[in-house]
């Protein structure tokens, strides 16, 4: 029992894969050309509704990478297109999971973030890391190919984003400390599709990392920043390309959720289960209980919510009240199994089956995830059985740390 409630405090206390901005560990996407698709990134696999939520079926992570390598980020275009985003390969389906095509990074290299253009799907901004740097490479073709970086710099990049305004490029990057250049973080910005970029130092504590939340669709000037420090997460805004930025809410905890309504109002969250919203008029953020937040979306004027499967009792919830009430949508243990679609059945039915042992006895359990629960033994074996082959190093209970300046999103 001592060896089972050592596993149980490593495997909560290793910190999940995330994508650099929001969310951390999760991610949903409802595409606005794909009225009843609901894609949910997890720690293991995509999820999938083509129903609006009326059924939820899944691909697992081993089959979506072709590899025991962990997905740090999932994006997904305007024509439906997936890219998921693995340390040594990038992946794409067309078809919502039922096949993936794969593109491994060189010996060497990383890829730690990718974004999609919202305005032409084919182009794809991707940060690839080595030893000797990290810089922006662009792909043509979705992400099946990359060209030579169009920035690249001593510092390593930490969030790519193109905005929906045409020609205009925003990164963010961290100077850690003992490096030729002075420790601290940066925005960069390109109003000409990446031909010339301009650089503004960023005003956080030493340590800090800055990744971004979105750019504004409506102002490719406003971007908004999640800044990690000691002392908790701050959701801070600039209207004027990085020129300027204002400290908008601050968190204790590490920020998980961001999304901007069509209506211009802001809202934000956190795993302890606070959530903040700003009218559209701007203002100050007020705040309330909410989900303990994994992620946040947002299709028209609905909210998809990540909650936790146990202190929530729901995985995704939506609001159509800007926040005020969820409504459960989906819980993890009512999967109905991978996509009926293509060799996705034949590659998951076991993993599935190591799925739902791990999420029965999480539902049976009082602690969240095992975490300090009387039943922690029985999680540990599930969990090493569904994540021990990948060797894994996720954080599965605790929410995620700051100051990494790598994955995710």
């Amino acid at each position: 029992m001592r060896k089972a409630v050592a596993c149980l405090a490593l495997l909560c206390a290793f910190q999940a894969r995330a994508d650099g901005a929001f969310p951390n560990g999760m991610s949903v996407f409802a595409p606005a050309n794909f009225p009843n698709v609901i894609l949910v990134g997890t720690s293991f696999g995509l999820v999938v509704s083509q129903d609006s939520g009326a059924s939820w079926r899944y691909v697992c992570e081993p089959f979506v990478t072709n590899s025991a390598s962990n997905v740090v980020i999932y994006q997904v275009g305007s024509d439906g297109a997936i890219l998921a985003v693995s340390s040594g390969a990038i992946s794409r389906s067309t078809d919502f999971g039922c096949t993936w095509s794969h593109l491994p990074m060189e010996v060497g290299k990383t890829i730690t973030d990718a974004f999609i253009d919202p305005n032409d799907p084919s182009s794809v901004l991707g940060i690839i890391s080595s030893a000797t740097g990290s810089g922006l490479y662009p792909s043509k073709d979705g992400g099946q190919n990359f060209g030579a970086p169009i920035l690249a710099t001593g510092e390593q990049f930490v969030s790519v984003e193109i905005a929906t305004s045409p020609g205009i490029v925003y990164a963010t990057s961290v100077v850690l400390p003992g490096g030729a250049a002075p420790a601290g973080a940066a925005l960069y910005r390109s109003g000409d599709g990446g031909a010339k970029f301009s650089r503004v130092a960023l005003p956080v504590a030493a340590g800090g990392i800055v990744r971004i939340a979105a750019v504004d669709p409506a102002d490719g000037n406003t971007v908004y920043l999640r800044i990690s420090e000691l002392g908790g997460d701050f959701l801070a805004i600039t209207t004027d390309g990085g020129v300027t930025v204002t400290r908008a809410l601050q968190s204790q905890s590490a920020l998980t959720g961001f999304a901007r309504g069509p209506d211009r109002a802001l809202y934000a969250g956190n795993r302890a289960g606070a959530f903040f919203t700003r009218p559209p008029s701007a203002g100050t953020f007020t705040t309330s209980a909410g989900p303990h937040l994994a992620c946040l979306g947002v299709r028209g004027n609905r909210l998809y919510a990540c909650g936790d499967g146990i202190q929530d009792s729901f995985d995704l919830a939506t609001s159509d009240d800007g926040g005020k009430t969820f409504q459960r949508s989906l819980r993890f243990v009512d999967l109905q199994g991978p996509l009926a679609c293509g060799q996705v059945p034949a590659a998951c039915s076991q993993d599935f089956a190591n799925l739902q042992k791990v999420l029965a006895s999480t539902a049976t359990s009082s602690g969240g995830c095992g975490c300090g629960s009387a039943d922690g033994s029985a999680i540990v074996l599930g969990l090493v059985a569904l994540f021990g082959a990948r060797r894994r190093k996720r954080r599965l209970c605790a929410p995620p740390v700051t100051g990494r300046p790598s994955p995710q999103r």
